[in-house]
């Protein structure tokens, strides 16, 4: 039986017995994750999303950041308060002190920020006790996941995963444009998360907004032009996000080469047609991944041609005499013009010419 529906029975049953004041806390999920907007990783949010009412009562529990390996447990709140607000889809927010400025909105809890861009799993909650609140902190152990309501698993992890975690989702939080945002709830992070544009709820219902992004698409690149399987082309550049860590790679050419050994491998494999490979790798290379600051340019001639250049500022996107021009919403060309259309820019991305403003990066050896 799925986490909630279980939850939800016994509730009733505990409910039919407990007075109205004995409310419970731990009949809600982690809704989204953010570990850095742009190059500023130090801008993170939780959202816990309540799946039932009387929800509220989370004073104790704990929001705990994992290591790669599940080793290491890193402390980003004790909750010193309950929320005021619950019901069915009523939300609250954990950010950094630097969320309130930059999102607009105010959060309902400070964060520590301790939430790795590549790879880890967030947890939160606490055991329940016997008045159906959070046990004493001091009673239990923060490094064990399956003490903890729920559990998301991001990346490349390999730890002990929390009791509903199901499988680590290879996407992270941390291209600086998205955030990791919850779409389904069947106790596996694999099947149940997407990289959306964040929409930061607090308990009082306000709604924040952080970065430049504009449309709810994931952040893997959408199969490249001409690849003749979309389906192999997208799990391997799934694999990309994961391991080569476009936000927080320290260089463009590492990202291209983390990037072009995992598409020879899968080639090589034979888990993507080698007529894919270099398709891939071009998608990587025009690309903003290990360049801080630059953006996809996205332009429109007057006669309708559609571009995409690497810029090195979203000032230096300028549009072309009698044309339009929008910032990508996506770091790869070979995608992020797909909604610039809603502000005035190119349409589609299957005509798009990639051109790039940087010297194309040289695959590793034996590519």
């Amino acid at each position: 039986m799925p986490r909630i529906a279980s939850a939800l029975l016994g509730l009733t049953v505990l409910l039919s017995a407990a007075a109205p004041s004995r409310a419970l806390f731990h009949i809600s999920v982690i809704s989204e994750i953010m570990s850095g907007v742009g190059a500023d990783t130090s801008l993170q949010f939780v959202e816990v999303e309540m799946k039932f009412g009387s929800q509220n009562f989370v004073k104790n529990a704990r929001l705990t950041a994992f290591s790669c390996d599940g080793r290491t447990a890193t402390p980003l709140l004790l909750v010193p308060s309950d929320v005021a607000s619950s019901g069915l889809g009523v939300r609250w927010i954990a950010a950094t002190a630097s969320f309130a400025a930059a999102a607009g909105n105010t959060p309902d809890f400070t964060l520590a920020a301790g939430i790795d861009a590549h790879c880890g799993m967030v947890c939160w909650g606490a055991p329940v006790g016997s008045d159906f609140k959070p046990v004493d902190p001091s009673t239990w152990d923060l490094s064990d996941p399956t003490k903890y309501v729920d559990c998301v698993a991001y990346g490349p992890y390999t730890g002990t995963l929390g009791t509903h975690s199901g499988m680590p989702t290879p996407l992270t939080p941390g291209d600086g444009v998205h955030s990791l945002t919850r779409q389904t709830d069947t106790d596996d992070n694999q099947a149940d998360f997407a990289l959306a544009c964040p929409t930061p709820t607090n308990d009082a219902g306000a709604t924040g907004a952080l970065g430049s992004c504009r449309s709810m698409t994931t952040s893997t690149t959408l199969p490249p032009v001409g690849c003749v399987d979309p389906a192999a082309a997208a799990t391997v550049q799934a694999e990309v996000d994961a391991q080569c860590n476009c936000a927080g790679v320290t260089s463009h050419a590492r990202y291209v080469r983390c990037a072009a050994g995992l598409v020879a491998g899968a080639a090589k494999q034979r888990a993507l047609p080698r007529a894919c490979k270099g398709k891939l790798v071009s998608c990587a290379a025009s690309s903003t991944c290990g360049r801080p600051g630059f953006v996809t340019c996205c332009r429109t001639t007057a006669r309708g041609k559609h571009t995409c250049a690497i810029k090195r500022s979203a000032a230096a996107c300028k549009a072309p005499k009698g044309g339009r021009a929008c910032v990508g919403d996506h770091p790869s060309c070979c995608d992020a013009c797909a909604t610039c259309a809603s502000s005035g820019g190119p349409v589609g991305t299957t005509s798009t010419t990639i051109r790039r403003t940087t010297r194309p990066t040289t695959p590793p050896p034996g590519y």
